[in-house]
């Protein structure tokens, strides 16, 4: 009489296991491939890459003021100048 095997030629008993962990690791990177690519590029927050600054609002005239701020704090612009350059930003003539 031929002894017949069940899992002669297929998968061990903890081969279930093994495949339920590899099944769990590419839902997980398959989600975070997701996550990674649809935030690709974008700031943490809307107005620039540093964070929100009092007294900035958003906008494209956000980041014109911020870049005002930085010429004024190192001396590319005098006091005058900035604060002409800043009433035009805010709309005011």
């Amino acid at each position: 009489m031929m002894r017949f095997h069940v899992f002669a030629y297929g998968p061990g008993p903890g081969a279930g296991i093994v495949f339920f962990i590899l099944f769990v690791l590419f839902v997980a990177a398959v989600a975070w491939f997701i996550i990674a690519t649809t935030h690709r590029g974008r700031p943490p927050y809307p107005h620039d890459h540093h964070g929100p600054h009092p007294g900035h609002h958003g906008g494209p005239s956000s980041d014109a003021m911020a870049i005002l701020d930085r010429r004024f704090a190192s001396g590319e612009i005098n006091e005058e100048e900035y604060v002409r350059r800043r009433k035009l930003l805010a709309g005011e003539s």
